[in-house]
């Protein structure tokens, strides 16, 4: 019964992961340890009732990304206990990319202390008066998108010397890596200096760049046709597609790992055992089952048994029965 109530709500689970997000952010302010502790525990009580385990990971990553490349994370202990309680319910290739990003976060850590000693040593410490820190992200890992277009960005010049010079630092570090700079990820704080008082901004990359022009340039000429621009809407689109074709992968995946094993199935067989299998991940539905085993067919990785096909135009067909072609 509990089970049937939590799914109820499609969007659960990412209510669950923006909850989660709100307890990591702002719940130390005005709670105890003892009382997050407790809210982390009921997170995982609810999310071991989720069918759709795989949507609330998919918003969770991304907040997760948000708060370790933002600093908005208020406890790393509360937030590797959460992770170990996902792991516990799920197993550790659920959590294997969520793990690696606190990796990521470390190793940036420890290489800016390296990066820090290595201009000490070749006297560029005091070379630029902006404070730069870089995170270096395992591709494939982080749910950002790279596009294509951040090579043609122009850093501004107090920032591109800092950059130039940690990618110097970086092939002295590691051979055969290559830097790819998602600058739409950046964000900084400008000191605004005013005659009445001083200013602290927090502003992303595409921000800080505006504001630094302001710097550059006594007058500006603002067009007001092209301040009243519309955000993009198809952030939840993307992400919705994504999981869509995410969930294609892992239940043909499931299909082949099954069909390997038993040489041959029914269709109802293969509904119940992927079922199991993808049960820490996502609940299939049978004309989801279907629309993979079309695909799998199509790719020659199984076929229909050949009663089957005599059967194809009959009134009243046998089950269905599906071969694994070796």
């Amino acid at each position: 019964a509990c089970r049937s109530f939590t799914n109820s709500h499609p969007s659960l689970p990412e209510l669950l992961a923006k909850y989660t997000h709100v307890l990591m952010t702002q719940s130390a302010k005005y709670a105890s340890d003892e009382c997050i502790e407790k809210r982390v525990e009921y997170v995982g009580v609810v999310f071991c009732l989720l069918d759709d385990k795989d949507v609330f990971k998919a918003m969770y990553s991304k907040l997760l990304s948000k708060r370790l490349l933002q600093g908005g994370a208020m406890s790393m202990d509360v937030e590797l206990s959460l992770i170990q309680k996902l792991r516990d319910i799920c197993g550790c290739e659920f959590v294997s990319k969520l793990q690696k990003m606190f990796s990521d976060k470390i190793i940036s850590t420890n290489a800016h202390l390296a990066y820090t000693t290595w201009k000490e040593e070749r006297d560029q410490l005091g070379s630029s008066t902006v404070e730069c820190w870089f995170d270096v992200l395992t591709a494939g890992v982080w749910p950002i998108p790279t596009p294509t277009q951040d090579v043609e960005l122009k850093l501004p010049a107090v920032c591109q010397q800092q950059v130039h010079l940690y990618a110097t630092f970086y092939g002295t570090q590691s051979t055969g890596r290559r830097l790819h700079w998602v600058h739409h990820m950046s964000h900084g704080v400008l000191r605004m200096v005013l005659p009445s008082r001083s200013f602290e901004v927090h502003a992303n990359y595409h921000q800080l760049v505006m504001l630094l022009l302001y710097h550059m340039q006594p007058l500006v000429k603002v067009l007001p046709k092209y301040t009243q621009l519309s955000a993009p809407k198809a952030k939840a689109a993307a992400t919705s597609h994504e999981l869509s074709d995410d969930r294609k992968m892992t239940m043909q995946a499931a299909i082949v790992r099954i069909m390997k094993a038993r040489r041959e199935s029914s269709f109802a067989n293969l509904l119940s055992e992927s079922a199991q299998m993808l049960a820490m991940q996502f609940v299939p539905t049978p004309a989801f089952l279907q629309q993979n085993l079309d695909i799998l067919v199509d790719k020659e990785y199984i076929r229909l048994a050949p009663q089957q096909l005599q059967h194809a135009d009959s009134a009243t067909p046998p089950a269905a029965v599906y071969i694994y072609v070796a």
